[in-house]
């Protein structure tokens, strides 16, 4: 099955059909999905279920498609901030992205089920494809950025400004997920103490480690990671 432009009042059932999938997984503890309970939760058969995803795995990459788009617009909206420089920018998106994964447990329970290859060869093929493709556009957002931060020497220029931002954006990327992973195992709540004023320490810590990794030009680079957290936490002007 193709995925097909849909009608609005399609369009509405499909997002419903998200949604509820998406608050069923935020409930879970350990996430896992029955088609038959969001149906009933959508208030829909399973046979009108199967009209816009072909399967559980299809539904969880339709999750996937929401996830990291609002990530990207995240990252974004970081990027467009006229408050911060580049690395502020980039630190804003990276911490705001963890923030995410906390906002919103059940597209964040999406994402590790899509952590499988079995998801992605069992889903239908167009959605995958679409979800790779937005997954890219994401990438490119945040190595775009680094790559201006490299060249206005923030960074270190060791290799060619793309290389290194094509670095830095995995580093990010496994950083924030493996603390997000954590903040959401069984004690990560204890440990990993998030509040409306303040990030956990240990991530910021070891963004800070990082970054002086990758050679951020800065003299005080704990308080400007503290600075910037701040401002990650400040709801958007």
């Amino acid at each position: 099955m193709e995925v097909q432009p849909l009608s609005s009042s399609l369009q509405d059932r499909e997002r419903t059909i998200l949604d509820c999938a998406q608050a069923i997984l935020a409930e879970q503890s350990a996430p896992q999905i029955r088609i038959a309970d969001i149906a009933k939760a959508a208030r829909i058969s399973v046979g009108t279920f199967y009209t816009h995803f072909d399967s559980k795995e299809d539904l969880i990459l339709g999750l996937v498609a929401q996830s990291t788009l609002q990530r990207r617009e995240r990252f974004e909206a970081a990027f467009a901030d006229p408050q911060l420089d580049c690395m502020g920018k980039m630190v804003v998106g990276m911490l705001r992205n963890f923030l995410f994964a906390h906002e919103f447990p059940g597209l964040f329970a999406a994402e590790e089920l899509a952590s499988t290859r079995a998801v992605w060869e069992s889903a239908n093929e167009a959605r995958a494809l679409a979800v790779r493709e937005e997954l890219q556009r994401l990438s490119h957002v945040f190595r775009t950025q680094a790559a201006h931060a490299i060249r206005k020497g923030h960074l270190d220029r060791w290799d060619p400004p793309a290389d290194r931002a094509a670095q830095l954006d995995q580093g990010a990327w496994f950083l924030m997920a493996g603390y997000s992973l954590v903040y959401h195992g069984p004690m990560g709540r204890d440990s990993l103490r998030l509040s409306e004023r303040s990030l956990p320490e240990p991530i910021l810590h070891s963004l800070e480690a990082m970054l002086l990794g990758f050679g951020w030009n800065s003299e005080t680079p704990r308080e400007e990671v503290q600075r910037f957290a701040e401002h990650a936490l400040a709801p958007p002007v």
